[in-house]
């Protein structure tokens, strides 16, 4: 079963996390659980995040994340448009909307801290996890997607807004001698 949504980017990106990934729970603003995940990011992935107060925006290694929870921030549906021609500066109103959304974002670090805001860009994840076989019959099997946390979505016309699907929570496992808090 695919994740295909459009709030959901499905990329086929190199991705150098090694290993086979952290092992994480993923849940989806749908309310999927993906089971038994692993999530691989790149090594480097460094997030910027915008407070939500405002202030100077804040570089996080995502390395140090220990959990991630988006939350929708606003929502709505925005008229479609397009231009009259090649090169000229009149818009032409459709008729149709589109849903769009802007998400907040919680990290929980490492150190015990938690940083809330807006992230300023997207970035992908490489989740594993177990699935069930499309024909309801036979073995659970493994599914490789790629699933892109962003700060805002957009739908296509038709859609609803609660169309949008995006990653709602994502929690690491805690190595021994960790808790969260």
């Amino acid at each position: 079963m695919k994740l295909a949504a459009a709030a959901l980017l499905l990329l086929s990106l190199p991705l150098a996390a090694g290993e086979g990934g952290r092992p994480a729970r993923v849940t989806l603003s749908d309310g999927r659980a993906l089971a038994a995940a692993t999530v691989e990011v790149r090594e480097d992935l460094v997030l910027l995040l915008a407070p939500a107060g405002g202030g100077p925006r804040r570089e996080i290694p995502f390395i140090r994340v220990r959990a991630l929870r988006q939350a929708v921030a606003a929502e709505g549906l925005e008229d479609e448009w397009r231009w009259r021609e090649g090169g000229a500066d009149e818009k032409l109103a459709t008729g149709r909307k589109y849903p769009w959304r802007r998400y907040s974002v919680e990290l929980e670090i490492d150190d015990g801290t938690t940083a809330q805001g807006t992230l300023t860009a997207g970035f992908p994840l490489t989740v594993e996890f177990d699935a069930p076989p499309t024909d309801g019959i036979g073995e659970v099997g493994r599914v490789r997607e790629t699933l892109v946390v962003q700060p805002k979505g957009k739908g296509e016309p038709g859609q609803e807004p609660r169309d949008l699907i995006h990653v709602r929570e994502l929690a690491f496992a805690l190595t021994e001698g960790e808790e969260r808090r």
